[in-house]
């Protein structure tokens, strides 16, 4: 699995970047598939692109993308 510490400007992830936040996350990712970059779910076992994941503030005030996919997530936390 590798580790993407750049973070590109672009529209997908704009929504994250604001005045408030500068800072740039740490992405956990599987590959790229069509152009888009994909994570692998250990939940549920399915890659997915990159957005189907949350994002979280580690202590250390570092930004780093949830390890389960945001349907996963919401299962458990009915």
């Amino acid at each position: 699995m590798g580790y993407l510490q750049e973070y590109s400007e672009n529209k997908e992830w704009s929504i994250i970047m604001n005045k408030k936040n500068t800072e740039k996350p740490i992405l956990q990712v599987s590959g790229y598939s069509n152009g888009k970059v994909m994570r692998l779910c250990p939940n549920c076992k399915k890659e997915k692109p990159l957005e189907d994941f949350g994002f979280r503030r580690m202590d250390n005030n570092i930004i780093r993308n949830q390890s389960w996919c945001k349907k996963c997530r919401a299962k458990i936390n009915k």
